[in-house]
């Protein structure tokens, strides 16, 4: 099945880790490194370790995921995997994931902590009608018939899913990290909510 499988990296100066998460994963698909203009040596070190670099110009996490979802829809693959580029979830537990793919159209992680009580207000939102306990988790595992067709912006990209679909999880341990890659946390937290909502509802 391996090579059904794109594995998407979505990445911004990341040339410190992204070669690890590269060599984790790279057994279980086609990796490719979404490099959202990277000032560092990211696409360089990606190449290195035998990913496929796309430049993903829009800036943004948003943007980058749906690129890679427009991306996916419009290849030859079944199934898109989507982490994050510094490994920080989901690296040990893609193996349990795919395995489960196989009764739904969707795998989605849920990570052991979520630090900002706008995720866990709208994850319950979520949950209610999808079944996805962390919407927010950047580890996804998505066949076609899980993403949505209205990719709508300024949602956190909580958009994605196809909300018909069904869906599985899988628990996450994270990787302890210091600081937001987010900005301004109050900021964040708003972003969050009302993205959130607004993706619900699209």
């Amino acid at each position: 099945m391996t090579g059904s499988i794109l594995i998407a990296l979505p990445a911004k100066n990341e040339e410190q880790l992204i070669g690890s998460t590269i060599n984790a994963v790279i057994q279980y698909g086609d990796v490719f490194v979404f490099d959202n203009n990277s000032s560092d040596k990211t696409s360089a070190v990606s190449e290195s370790f035998g990913a496929y670099v796309i430049s993903s110009p829009i800036n943004g996490y948003e943007s980058v995921v749906y690129h890679i979802a427009e991306y996916f829809l419009n290849s030859k693959y079944e199934v898109l995997v989507i982490l994050d580029a510094d490994g920080e979830v989901g690296l040990r537990e893609l193996p349990i994931g795919l395995s489960k793919l196989s009764n739904v159209d969707g795998v989605i992680g849920n990570r052991n902590l979520k630090k900002r009580f706008a995720e866990r207000l709208v994850s319950q939102v979520f949950f209610r009608t999808t079944n996805i306990l962390d919407i927010y988790c950047g580890f996804k595992i998505l066949t076609r018939s899980a993403i949505s067709s209205k990719l709508t912006k300024g949602t956190f990209a909580t958009a994605l899913v196809d909300k018909t679909a069904n869906f599985e999880n899988v628990n996450v341990i994270v990787k302890p990290r210091s600081g937001s890659r987010l900005g301004n946390e109050f900021l964040v937290k708003i972003k969050l909510l009302v993205g959130g909502i607004k993706g619900y509802f699209n």
